[in-house]
Order: C-alpha cells, then structure tokens, then sequence
C-alpha cells in the first residue's frame, strides 16, 4: 500500500464487531477495505447476511475489498482475484482459474488437496471419507 494513503482511504475491518466496523468504513467513505477473516465464529445465516450486505456496498460505493481468508471456497466463489499465500511468500497470484489449482492449494497448506474450480477436498490416506461417523 503506498505510503501516501491516508486513514480516510483506508478502513480495516476485523472479525470482532462487524457492525461497528462496517459503519466506521463508510463514514470514513474509505476507497479500500481490508477485511480479515471478517465473518469468523459467525453462523451461515450471519454469514450470508454479511457478504451480501458488503456486495451491496461495494456494488453502490465502488469500493477496492481485499478479503483475507484461510477459506477456500469462499475465495473461489467472492474473488475476482487472488493471492495465494504460505508463510508470507506468494505461492501463485491470479484469476480464481489461475491460482486455485489442486497443485497450488498443496504447496501452500502442506497437505493433499484433489479437486477443481472451487470444488476441493482435503485428501487423507489415513481417515476414509465418512471414518467419523457413528
């Protein structure tokens, strides 16, 4: 981010008081959001509710959001871009098409992933599909 930008450019919004938050960012009239793992420990309805209420927005404003989220699929259904990251270095860097490939998604999380376009699955030789179930 360069370092001329101002606070009233810039709103982030945090996983603790979405309201709050969401109200600070447009009384700032902030051109970028940056929101990080904003919708943690809320239930789906919530969590439908918060991304649609922030598409509205962002629709309406015109606003630059910058999601971080270890979730994948939410990723691949919101971004238009993405930055996939492991340990702070860029593992790919893309269109959804582009970054979310099984390949990627392994080297960046260290575990085995099978899978395309936003439909992933961790793959486990140790725990069968359905082995938690009573």
């Amino acid at each position: 981010m360069p370092e001329t930008t101002s606070s009233a450019e810039v709103a982030i919004i945090g996983g603790g008081v979405i309201g709050l938050a969401v109200a600070r960012a447009l009384a700032q009239e902030a051109e970028v959001w940056l929101l990080d793992e904003p919708t943690a420990g809320l239930d789906p309805r919530h969590r439908l509710e918060y991304f649609e209420t922030l598409w509205r927005l962002h629709s309406e404003r015109h606003t630059t959001v910058i999601l971080v989220t270890h979730e994948i699929g939410l990723a691949a259904h919101l971004a238009s871009r993405i930055l996939l990251l492991q340990g702070g270095r860029t593992v790919a860097e893309g269109s959804r098409e582009a970054v979310l490939t099984a390949e990627n998604l392994t080297r960046a999380f260290g575990v085995a992933f099978e899978g395309r376009a936003g439909a992933f699955s961790l793959r486990s030789d140790v725990l069968p599909a359905g082995s938690l179930a009573p």
